[in-house]
Formats: structure tokens, sequence, C-alpha cells
């Protein structure tokens, strides 16, 4: 039976011959390659003991997501009014008319979707919310607007607990895509094509 010590020798001596140190160029000759090898699986059990296999056990480098209330909760102190006058899609280079065009439309996407997945009223307020609070943190000109509808009606229906699957809500926005193009090309259509 071995035992302990035995095994960590056994474990380093195997690492050392997995591990392939790369040596500057020109310092070493074709002729003493192979001793050169074999003095560095000699040293590398003695030197490179930092030098860990695995990361099982350690903590991981991104391990904590930081939720904060400031993030998302606007009150009426300073800084949260601040965020209210100035979004950071103003700093981006969208015009404040642009922007409250770009609100407005997308709370009308998420209702009308809301309608045809058959979502209570609640979820779709949810995915207004959400939406709005989203866009008053981040700027649309970075943020690609129909996938951030998507995610907050998706989120809204999860909140909820009226869940639709994410492939339902991608179906009904494809159709609101494909009316959008046909109203803009001139066609009239009724409620019955919805």
């Amino acid at each position: 039976m071995m035992t302990i010590q035995a095994k960590q020798k056994l474990i380093q001596e195997k690492m050392a011959r997995m591990i392939k140190l790369s040596t500057p160029s020109g310092t070493k000759t074709s002729d003493d390659a192979d001793g050169a090898k074999k003095e560095e699986i000699e040293n590398d059990s003695t030197e490179n003991k930092d030098i860990k296999p695995s990361s099982f056990g350690l903590r991981p480098k991104h391990s904590s997501v930081n939720i904060n209330s400031d993030k998302w909760l606007l009150t009426m102190d300073e800084e949260s009014q601040s965020r209210l006058e100035n979004p950071p899609s103003i700093a981006d280079g969208i015009d404040r008319a642009t922007e409250e065009d770009l609100r407005y439309l997308g709370c009308e996407l998420i209702q009308t979707g809301a309608l045809l997945l058959k979502l209570p009223q609640t979820a779709a307020a949810t995915g207004q919310i959400i939406f709005q609070r989203f866009y008053y943190s981040k700027s649309f000109a970075v943020h690609h607007f129909e996938h951030v509808v998507m995610a907050c009606l998706y989120l809204a229906s999860k909140i909820e607990e009226a869940i639709r699957r994410p492939r339902d809500i991608i179906n009904v926005f494809h159709r609101l895509e494909q009316l959008h193009r046909l109203r803009r090309a001139g066609r009239l259509f009724t409620r019955e094509d919805l």
C-alpha cells in the first residue's frame, strides 16, 4: 500500500512529464536537446511547485454576482434623478426624441406580444417596467432593441408565473416583424391577420 507522500511524489513526476516547458530560442542546440529535456523533467518537480494541474477546490475568479439595488432601483434622490434626465443613450449620440420613440415602441411591442402569447396584463406591465429600467442603465446604441424586448417579455412571463417557451416568444416577434414589413409595403390587414 502506498503512503500519501509516495502518491504525491508519483503525481508530481507525472505532472513533470506532462508539462512541457518552452525554452527561449538560441539557448540550446539540437545536439543536447535530449539531455536538456531530461534535465527539465528532473528540475521541474523541484522548481515549479506553484503550477497547479487543476483549479478544483479553488475559488473561481468571477464567482460572485453583484445584485445591488442601486443598479435598478430609481428613487427620488439626486443620482436617480440625473439617471432619469440623462440616460446613457443620449451620451452615445441618440437624441431625446428618438429615445422616447424607441421606449414607446418597445412598450407597444411588449404589449402586443403579451396579447399574442395570451399573457396576463400584469406580465405585460412587468415586461414594460423591466424594459424601461434596463434602458435607464444601458444604451440603445449598444444593446439590440428587439432582443431586449424579447428578453423582457420572457423574464416577465417567468416572474408572473405565466411561463412561455423562448421559442414561442421568438415566433411571436417574428410574426410581428412580418406584419410590420407588410404594413410598410402598403398592405392593409385586420386583427384576424394577427
